[in-house]
């Protein structure tokens, strides 16, 4: 596959500098988006979801690397990437399957999280490319595998509501869900 990073990677040093910090740190802010989706009201099946479709993406998406197993574009074009990182399979992106699974859960705990999951998600797939770590469809790929697998976890939590109504009970009592208190 051909990489257009090769080409723009070192012509413009500020560009460079943000998409290496978006690349490899930007995924940390789907903290942000799970803790304020912990606190809407449908909070802790939508965490669940996220952290249920993250575990299963990644297992999959390590699964189908090692069967899928294509260089990255710095190694198959022999450059050197924005990002260190090891010269593992290329396809499907972590950073992506992890945040999929977190726009998934965050669209159903609240539609302005889900956009701004997906947003996030769009900066660093874009960031991940041009750093020369991922081709288009790595992180495509990444983000529908966490997005699908989030989403059959929402679905399979919903027999386990009357169990969640409890857990929801326990930590408003505890203080742990100020969203869940507010609705007693």
């Amino acid at each position: 596959m051909f990489s257009v990073s090769r080409l723009i990677i070192g012509s413009s040093s500020a560009l460079d500098g943000f998409t290496a910090f978006a690349a490899e740190y930007f995924v940390l802010f789907a903290g942000v988006i799970v803790l304020r989706a912990w606190l809407r009201p449908q909070g802790l099946r939508a965490v669940l979801a996220m952290c249920a479709g993250a575990i299963a993406g990644l297992l999959v998406g390590d699964a189908v690397s090692h069967v899928w197993a294509e260089a990255r574009p710095f190694v198959a074009g022999h450059f050197s990437p924005l990002v260190q990182h090891s010269p593992d399979a290329s396809f499907p992106s972590h950073h992506l399957i992890v945040l999929g699974a977190v726009a998934a859960g965050a669209k159903h705990a609240s539609r302005l999280l889900g956009v701004a999951a997906v947003l996030l998600a769009v900066v660093v797939a874009v960031s991940r490319v041009y750093a020369g770590l991922h081709y288009w469809v790595d992180v495509v790929g990444g983000f529908a595998i966490g997005y699908a697998f989030a989403t059959l976890a929402w679905w399979a939590a919903l027999p386990l509501r009357p169990v969640l109504s409890r857990f929801n009970s326990v930590f408003a009592r505890v203080k742990l869900r100020p969203g869940a208190a507010s609705r007693r």
